[in-house]
């Protein structure tokens, strides 16, 4: 860099006046011309000469701008100038044509510009170089540019690694330009593709939408987001979302699409997870209440009819009550789970309420859906060694004949869903006007119930029954009746709705009881000989399933003899499932001395399998055949045939309804053993019962027929 050539070689090679006049003419209009800081060395003087730009582009005045080549390498950054004055040299001394160099130069205010210094070698006839002239150009908005450009596309790059997205660009057709390498990682495809071919990676559910959203996207210039599943290499699907956004030229163009792909596969995974929770019952898998009322409202159409059905699982509580609500979830999965099997899509609306829609309106398309149902029903369902019997109450209603909405037409069906369950287990009924008035009247019983109940206004009243053959008297009915200020004891009937809603019953039961057991023990304390007490019980209190033990608990803590109880029952408590169960109860209470009468013997169903199969002691002659027995020989047989039988299986019979002394000879000549009716006494309050039994303690020993026949009844 320092090295100056021989005189001799500077004259042979410098040139004449007039082309120095030319080359400065030259150097001037080339400098004038060009923002960049042209220079010219005369290797054999050492002088350089500098273009005005070297004042503009690093803020030098002219009379700061040295013409030796100290002034220039002074100004070269420490760290760079060892490298750019040896690459000069060698440049100079190895026969090369041209120099380039990029270092730091110091600029007037003490910072470093970032520059590139160009520049050709003149040499002799010999080689010798004499001259260089060379251009410094400022790169340090080029450059930092640059490196902020490189920032930015690392920061991208490290972003798009680090939330696990894939890069990708297309052309204004679709056409896959670039693609992250993991793109071919994950899905062993080619780096490029269309957009079209996706049928290749994409779900079959999903392509159509995909393809959808593309073509809008292409045709608007809108931004792309599509949700979808891609095949990946492994042959398993995976769910991403696709964006990309639209890169348009100044006429609104799109020229490329610059896109991302993204895992979000355990993210949806998660959604439809809580998507499901809202719209489907995690038990049963069935659809749930939400869903069914969107679904329903949807379905209400103008101009189109459907049927709605509404069920309930019978005698539900009961399962949970005996088998626990394992036994209880059991029976509802494999409810809906053989329905699925069927084709019938229910939905599960609460505990044991299901709910079905009928695309088809009319009652036809309802009794096929309804008797579907029922004959899917008709096998138990196998726990374990348990078989739990299932059968289930529907409701109906028609759009928009009973209902112009989601609710009213819900509401008829709930309706008739009461009439349903009202008229018997595993019914069905269809939604009429005239139901609408039997569930008010319904509710109004049950209200009543309430307050009754509240008030302390239900207590037993007590008919007395007699011995046929001696005429003493045996003990009494407990009945219930209401008390009322107004009409005096009101007979059950007002709220026989109750006797059907499984809280109140039970409630009205206990009550019941109560009732008995303060009387017995009075009666009992003042030595009255009652016989035995009878308490009628109810389907609902067996299907609890612990109606034996709940009663001797409560006979045993009260200190009432069980010999001094009768349970009677009608064979609706035989028909309603459970029977083993219901067996274990009667058999409890006859081992510690309960007796156990069967009601309304002769107007039910499979009497005689109930005689044969439960224990039984007493079997009492329902009044419908009791009415007539004078007159119509027909009933006098059957009456007959009761009696004979119930000798023969050593049970013991009571005729009800008796109404006159007639009833009572004829019965008594049948061998009937015990009669009670309105010749004998209505029911009495406590009182009047008590008043009884101090009045006729004789009757224990004596005839009361007689009496009767003298014209003097007991009440």
């Amino acid at each position: 860099m320092d090295q100056v050539p021989d005189d001799d070689e500077g004259k042979a090679a410098r040139p004449s006046k007039i082309g120095d006049r030319q080359l400065e003419d030259r150097f001037r209009l080339a400098s004038a011309a060009s923002n960049d800081c042209l220079w010219e060395w005369d290797l054999s003087t050492g002088e350089i000469r500098r273009s005005e730009a070297m004042a503009s582009q690093f803020g030098y005045l002219p009379d700061e701008i040295a013409s030796n080549t100290s002034w220039w390498r002074d100004r070269i950054h420490p760290n760079d100038r060892a490298r750019a004055c040896d690459s000069i040299d060698k440049a100079i001394a190895q026969s090369s044509s041209s120099w380039t160099c990029e270092y730091r130069f110091r600029k007037s205010d003490g910072t470093y510009a970032q520059v590139c210094d160009r520049a050709y070698i003149l040499r002799d006839e010999t080689g010798h170089a004499v001259r260089m002239v060379g251009a410094v150009m400022d790169l340090t908005e080029i450059k930092t540019a640059y490196r902020a450009l490189r920032e930015s596309e690392e920061r991208h790059r490290y972003t798009i690694e680090v939330t696990g997205q894939i890069a990708w660009s297309a052309d204004a057709d679709g056409f896959l330009m670039q693609f992250d390498d993991r793109w071919s990682a994950l899905t062993g495809l080619q780096r490029f593709m269309h957009f079209d071919d996706w049928a290749r990676v994409a779900h079959p559910d999903d392509l159509a939408f995909a393809l959808e959203r593309w073509t809008h996207s292409t045709n608007t210039g809108d931004p792309l987001e599509i949700e979808l599943r891609l095949k990946l290499r492994d042959g398993a699907f995976r769910w991403f979302r696709c964006r990309a956004a639209p890169h348009k030229d100044a006429l609104g163009r799109v020229e490329r699409w610059y896109g991302t792909f993204e895992d979000i596969h355990q993210r949806k995974l998660d959604q439809l997870a809580l998507r499901r929770l809202a719209s489907f019952d995690d038990l049963t898998s069935l659809r749930n209440r939400h869903s069914f009322s969107c679904d329903l409202d949807a379905a209400l159409v103008p101009g189109e009819g459907l049927a709605l059905l509404v069920l309930d699982v019978d005698d539900f509580k009961s399962v949970n009550d005996l088998f626990g609500h394992n036994a209880g979830d059991f029976l509802l999965k494999s409810f809906a789970g053989r329905m699925l099997e069927a084709g019938i899509h229910l939905y599960r609306t609460g505990g044991d309420e299901f709910a079905a829609i009928v695309p088809e309106d009319g009652e036809d398309a309802l009794s096929s859906a309804a008797d579907g149902i029922h004959a899917l029903l008709q096998r138990p369902f196998q726990l374990g060694e348990t078989l739990l019997d299932c059968r289930a109450s529907i409701g109906c209603a028609i759009f928009p004949a009973h209902g112009n909405t989601a609710s009213e037409l819900l509401k008829s069906a709930d309706i008739a869903l009461y009439a349903a369950k009202a008229a018997g287990r595993g019914q069905t009924k269809v939604f009429s006007s005239a139901m609408r008035s039997d569930l008010q009247k319904r509710n109004s019983m049950l209200e009543v119930a309430r307050r009754a109940l509240a008030r302390g206004d239900i207590s037993a009243y007590f008919q007395p029954k007699l011995s046929l053959g001696s005429g003493a008297l045996v003990g009494f009915e407990a009945l219930m009746r209401l008390r009322s200020e107004r009409f005096g004891p009101q007979q059950p009937a007002i709220i026989s709705a109750a006797f059907d809603h499984p809280e109140l019953a039970i409630e009205i039961a206990d009550r019941m009881l109560s009732d008995v057991i303060r009387v017995v023990k009075r009666w009992r304390r003042k030595r009255l000989n009652f016989g035995r007490i009878a308490l009628n019980a109810s389907p609902l209190e067996f299907r609890e399933g612990n109606y034996a033990d709940r009663l001797l608990t409560r006979l045993s803590a009260e200190g009432i003899s069980p010999k001094d109880i009768e349970v009677e029952v009608t064979e609706m408590v035989f028909l309603g499932g459970h029977e083993d169960q219901i067996l274990k109860s009667l058999r409890s209470l006859e081992e510690a001395g309960v007796t156990i009468a069967l009601d309304d013997f002769g107007t039910g169903f499979a009497s005689l399998s109930h005689l044969r199969q439960y224990p039984v002691n007493a079997l009492k002659i329902d009044q419908s055949f009791v009415r007539e027995i004078t007159s119509d020989s027909r009933q006098q047989q059957i009456t007959r045939a009761i009696i004979n039988l119930s000798r023969t299986m050593g049970i013991q019979t009571v005729a009800e309804g008796i109404e006159t002394l007639e009833q009572a000879e004829l019965l008594g000549s049948f061998g009937c053993d015990i009669g009670q009716g309105f010749l004998f006494g209505r029911a009495l309050s406590a009182a009047d019962a008590e008043m009884l039994l101090r009045n006729t303690e004789s009757a224990f020993r004596s005839t009361v027929l007689d009496e009767l026949r003298a014209g003097s009844p007991l009440s």
